[in-house]
């Protein structure tokens, strides 16, 4: 993996690696104690501070030294690290992030540091090569259906529940598109990622995929993504197809019935006035597929360079502990925890939200994990396109894109 770009003076480096992050201490360091542990994190450092507190109590000896990791910034402040030989002990990366990091050989392998949590969090795809381990899922996110119920009942429609089949979900998007200024359901679109995450959740939910399980042949051609795709355009013809801030602004403006997003625009649009319902995305019918949506996250990982790669495993182990991960998920709304018990606990009783959230990630899927797969997004993205602008069929585009990808798996 070559994650160095090309090598500037090293004065100026290691001035631009202090300057990117903001450094805080959670407890003053005695002098008897051993060197910090460094942990660099990209959620609010205010947010981890308590819990990280928590962990030195209980771990006499161990100081941790926290500091700011900004999410746009993430990968060149780690290639800056990796260079100086100043890496952090432990660190917050996104699922977007971590193939770039697992194609080489930079990661800690807790394979067998993490083998007996397998089976209590969810989000593994994120951090594996085959049967290795390289990181811990600690938060994860999947959109989920959000709808405003006042438009619902402007347009007729039982406004106490969302569409529960694509038929209903049809039905729903047309009735409220005819209303005066208002888009029945809202198409994210942009760049070839937002086009595939806007696409692919359909797919799944139809009991689709692009490959096999072994990654190694296509199924494009399968009747499941061509129905998808035939499902979105529809959405589109009766909504708005736009970038997602857009189409995030529409709905907190009253102009937009339905969309796949975050929970959290729910929050933001109760407190703009709105009455926001969030429920899981429907699957094609009641007897047949599962509602599925694009799960993503953060993951915590060590690096083989770390100077204290025990303590940074025994930390991370802490921070998805489930009183831990509360706390987090209790500060930062789009922390939701990776445990697979979380939505038993109490304090989920009381978020509907987040428990259709949590209830999304259990059955939503994540990105192939294939070196080449944002060569083939991006040719995905422009199969979609060319259906959702009306210059092809979605038989065509896919078949166009299949030919594609065939081409791609031969030559590997």
């Amino acid at each position: 993996m070559r994650l160095v770009r090309p090598r500037p003076a090293l004065a100026l480096a290691m001035a631009c690696l202090a300057s990117v992050f903001v450094l805080i201490s959670c407890t003053p360091r005695r002098p008897a104690e051993r060197p910090p542990v460094e942990f660099w994190v990209s959620w609010p450092v205010q947010a981890v501070v308590p819990i990280v507190q928590r962990f030195e109590a209980e771990t006499p000896g161990v100081h941790v030294r926290l500091r700011a990791l900004p999410w746009d910034s993430a990968n060149d402040s780690l290639s800056l690290a990796l260079r100086s030989g100043r890496l952090p002990d432990l660190c917050q990366l996104t699922g977007a992030q971590m193939p770039e990091w697992l194609a080489g050989s930079s990661l800690s392998d807790w394979s067998a540091g993490v083998a007996d949590l397998r089976t209590s969090l969810r989000g593994w795809d994120l951090c594996m090569v085959g049967d290795a381990i390289y990181g811990l899922p600690w938060t994860l996110r999947a959109p989920v259906l959000v709808y405003e119920r006042g438009l619902f009942a402007r347009a007729g429609l039982d406004s106490a529940r969302a569409p529960t089949t694509w038929d209903e979900l049809r039905a729903a998007a047309a009735r409220l598109h005819r209303l005066p200024g208002v888009g029945g359901f809202g198409v994210a679109t942009g760049s070839a990622r937002e086009l595939t995450r806007a696409w692919l959740p359909w797919v799944w939910s139809d009991e689709g995929d692009l490959f096999t399980a072994g990654l190694d042949s296509s199924r494009l051609a399968e009747p499941a993504p061509a129905e998808a795709l035939e499902l979105l355009l529809a959405l589109k013809r009766s909504g708005l197809g736009a970038p997602r801030d857009s189409l995030e602004r529409a709905f907190l403006a009253g102009h937009l019935g339905m969309l796949i997003a975050d929970a959290s625009l729910a929050d933001a649009a109760a407190r703009a006035g709105r009455r926001p319902g969030v429920a899981l995305v429907p699957p094609p019918s009641r007897e047949h597929g599962t509602s599925s949506s694009w799960a993503d996250g953060e993951v915590l990982v060590s690096f083989t360079d770390s100077h204290h790669k025990e303590q940074a495993l025994k930390l991370a182990r802490f921070l998805v502990q489930p009183e831990n991960a509360q706390a987090l998920a209790a500060a930062v709304p789009q922390a939701w925890p990776s445990r697979v018990d979380a939505e038993s606990t109490a304090w989920y009783s009381q978020n509907a939200a987040g428990l259709v959230t949590l209830r999304q990630i259990a059955t939503s899927r994540y990105a192939p994990r294939r070196r080449d797969w944002p060569v083939l997004e991006s040719r995905l993205g422009d199969a979609i396109w060319e259906t959702l602008s009306g210059n092809a069929s979605a038989a065509r585009a896919l078949a166009s894109a299949d030919s594609f990808i065939v081409s791609q798996l031969g030559s590997r």
